[in-house]
């Protein structure tokens, strides 16, 4: 081959190969009589998927009924404030009103050592077929002989500076007892002492400035019912009766003593019950070695209502003995109680 011949030869395939990638580039031909194609409708939108339904709200609890508390009143206007029978104060003076249907009382807690609410609840067995419990016949009374509920529930808002006492008191610190009653008096306080060694069970008959009358016991799960519910856990209804002493120290897990060291984020719930106090009828009753008595018998005068008697009750730490019977404890000291005034 010579080289003209080369040349051409050359000249095919390269020309070849731009005709190949020329072709490839190319959109490929249409007939003259082809139709253009119809244009691409557009999708529809995917429609996103719902968002999932907000769950229902839970049911708001109806708010908690009080008894109807008056601010506090000055001594001259206490007559006034009594009825007959047993009439509630709070021991700053407060009238406390009865819930309907029940010789019950129910107000809230406040103070620098606790914060909650309380419950004092009288039996009322005279009317007990006609409903004279209303409420609290069912999960307080039936099938039970007790005559006097004391329940409290709440939170501690420090650690106490000394176990916790039951203390009841009489009102005025100068008067003391006569022989009969303080006879009675040492009787019934043999009787408790025996019923629950371990309250450490402490009577003042003897009247000083400031230190009435009274009775302290220390709170213990052998005698009184407590309940320890911890954070997150629903409390224990209060109105409903606790389970026995030994069942509660079960459920709460451990022996809370005389909460001297609380749970701070924990509900606790105690209850104190009787069947010997009728306050109903301002009477001591059921005790084997002795008659029905009036508390008439053991109280003096409320000092600042003629011809009526009280009695001071709560619960509160206690530091020292210096500080033990006060009529009124410091508010920093005790967490609830109530006065009780009879007028008969």
């Amino acid at each position: 081959m010579n080289n003209r011949s080369r040349a051409a030869s050359a000249a095919y395939l390269y020309e070849d190969e731009e005709d190949e990638e020329e072709v490839d580039a190319a959109p490929p031909r249409q007939p003259a009589n082809a139709t253009a194609p119809a244009p691409r409708k557009p999708e529809p939108p995917v429609p996103k998927p719902a968002a999932p339904a907000a769950p229902p709200a839970p049911p708001k609890e109806p708010p908690k009924e009080y008894s109807k508390v008056s601010a506090p009143l000055a001594l001259k206007d206490l007559a006034g404030a009594c009825d007959k029978g047993t009439t509630c104060f709070t021991n700053d003076y407060c009238k406390v009103e009865k819930e309907p249907g029940c010789t019950s009382y129910r107000t809230r807690i406040d103070t620098d050592l606790f914060e909650g609410e309380q419950l004092m609840v009288f039996r009322d067995k005279e009317n007990e077929k006609k409903g004279g419990n209303g409420k609290y016949q069912a999960p307080l009374f039936e099938g039970k002989a007790r005559l006097f509920v004391f329940q409290m529930q709440g939170k501690f808002k420090r650690k106490p500076n000394g176990p916790i006492y039951f203390q009841s008191s009489v009102t005025d610190d100068s008067k003391s007892m006569g022989m009969f009653s303080t006879r009675l008096a040492k009787l019934v306080s043999s009787f408790a002492g025996a019923a629950i060694p371990k309250a450490d069970l402490k009577m003042d008959l003897k009247n000083a400035p400031g230190k009435p009358m009274g009775v302290m016991a220390k709170i213990d799960p052998s005698w009184i019912a407590i309940m320890k519910d911890p954070a997150g856990k629903e409390p224990w209804e209060l109105g409903q009766r606790l389970p026995n002493y030994k069942d509660c120290q079960v459920q709460c897990g451990e022996n809370v003593g005389a909460l001297e060291n609380p749970d701070l984020s924990a509900t606790y719930t105690i209850e104190y019950y009787t069947a010997n106090l009728d306050f109903k009828n301002w009477q001591i009753t059921g005790i084997k070695v002795m008659p029905a008595a009036g508390l008439d018998n053991f109280f003096p005068q409320f000092p600042h209502v003629k011809k009526t008697t009280a009695i001071a009750c709560c619960f509160r730490e206690r530091v020292s003995a210096d500080d033990d019977f006060q009529v009124k404890p410091k508010q920093s000291k005790q967490f609830g109680g109530y006065l009780l005034v009879n007028k008969p």
